[in-house]
């Protein structure tokens, strides 16, 4: 099996694994439902929070897909999977919050609300995240694989 094979297999299973947690975050948002018809309300509720979150664990690795194909490199493959999935269930977590604070999603709308402050402290996890994820191996790992 080739490696861009191994890595598409590797997304799919990563992808499965997210959905799995997207879904344990995103169980706040089913205690917010009105009161549903007793099974048929309550089967489509289930259907479409399982769809919506499995949509949501794939749309990253549909961006992903060209960079595997293209630059079949696991370990830049690994990286970017990861930050995109850590962001999107990030940003599912405050979407959560805020669903239970005021019963609405976060969108383009509200973000234009945020202070340039705000902003500027995305910016500065943003710079601190991918410096620590373009750092190499630390030197406790070098000393490791040279031992």
């Amino acid at each position: 099996m080739g490696t861009r094979a191994r890595l598409v297999r590797w997304a799919n299973g990563f992808a499965l694994a997210n959905v799995a947690l997207l879904a344990l975050v995103g169980l706040r948002y089913l205690w917010y439902y009105s009161p549903l018809d007793p099974w048929v309300g309550w089967s489509y509720a289930a259907l479409a929070f399982a769809g919506h979150l499995a949509a949501l664990a794939y749309l990253p690795l549909l961006l992903l897909l060209p960079v595997m194909l293209l630059l079949p490199r696991p370990r830049l493959v690994l990286s970017l999977a990861v930050g995109l999935e850590s962001a999107l269930l990030s940003f599912l977590v405050l979407d959560s919050l805020v669903f239970a604070e005021h019963r609405y999603h976060l969108g383009i709308l509200t973000l234009s609300l945020l202070a340039p402050l705000t902003w500027a402290f995305a910016a500065l996890y943003l710079v601190v995240a991918l410096a620590w994820l373009l750092r190499g191996p630390s030197p406790a790992a070098l000393v490791a694989a040279t031992s």
